[in-house]
């Protein structure tokens, strides 16, 4: 039987009167690397963001590892790594100094940090290079390293791979791709690029305008019917198939 890392039903969030998320359903399976995919502002930080009680939702429920309600209780959050879009670090402390913050703060074992640097590739970096001095490919990879350390059984990965350039966009997705089978770690992931959740996740979801318009398998989204058209204006063409909500790639 597959157990239910993350299961949220009917989740709404509105600002300022404006809905953001309206009912959005989605669940997350032990093992799964599960792509959130939608534009910008469709509503993929905010769903994270209340997941981790960062902000309060309006309604619905949100379930953790089978067994927690994030209305009643924080203890769902010690099993839960998270990077939220940029990385916040110490810019002039180290790698390891940085690290060694968080595992004293969160009683962590301090053999975690020579193991999560390992497994980002940043072990070999000199330890008198700070962190103001790496490059975003490699600040993306500490941010990584942080939401690792305590080994949880969740990692929530706000569009990881922006702004690096291909070759840092293959080592970002192979890294997360190795997560579940050698970690144990299940992975949610939000992207706006279909190509790039196309190759690291086994299942998505669709969001656009705060609902969710697909969820499954991906062999089953790329089964799915696709329009091909032909246009002399294709800016037009795009433009008119993203106001009826149709996913154009």
């Amino acid at each position: 039987m597959t157990n239910n890392v993350l299961e949220v039903n009917n989740l709404s969030k509105s600002f300022k009167g404006i809905p953001v998320l309206q009912d959005v359903s989605l669940k997350v399976q032990e093992g799964d690397i599960y792509g959130l995919l939608g534009k910008n502002g469709a509503g993929k930080s905010t769903t994270m963001k209340i997941i981790l009680k960062l902000i309060k939702l309006d309604s619905g429920t949100i379930k953790l590892f089978d067994k927690y309600n994030i209305v009643e209780t924080n203890h769902y959050l010690a099993d839960i790594g998270s990077l939220i879009e940029s990385p916040s670090f110490y810019p002039n402390l180290n790698a390891v100094e940085n690290l060694k913050i968080i595992q004293r703060l969160a009683n962590i074992p301090q053999f975690n940090i020579k193991k999560v640097l390992e497994i980002v590739g940043l072990q070999d970096v000199p330890k008198n290079k700070l962190v103001k001095n790496y490059s975003l490919g490699m600040k993306q990879r500490l941010g990584i390293a942080l939401a690792l350390l305590k080994f949880p059984k969740l990692i929530i990965l706000d569009e990881p791979t922006n702004g690096l350039d291909p070759k840092g966009v293959k080592e970002i997705r192979q890294l997360i791709m190795s997560l579940p089978q050698k970690y144990g770690t299940t992975v949610l992931i939000s992207s706006h690029i279909l190509s790039e959740i196309e190759k690291m996740a086994n299942r998505v979801a669709i969001i656009n305008d705060g609902q969710i318009k697909y969820e499954g398998s991906i062999a089953e989204l790329e089964q799915t019917s696709q329009l091909i058209i032909k246009t002399d204006n294709n800016r037009n063409a795009v433009s008119i198939l993203k106001k009826h909500h149709y996913l154009v790639h």
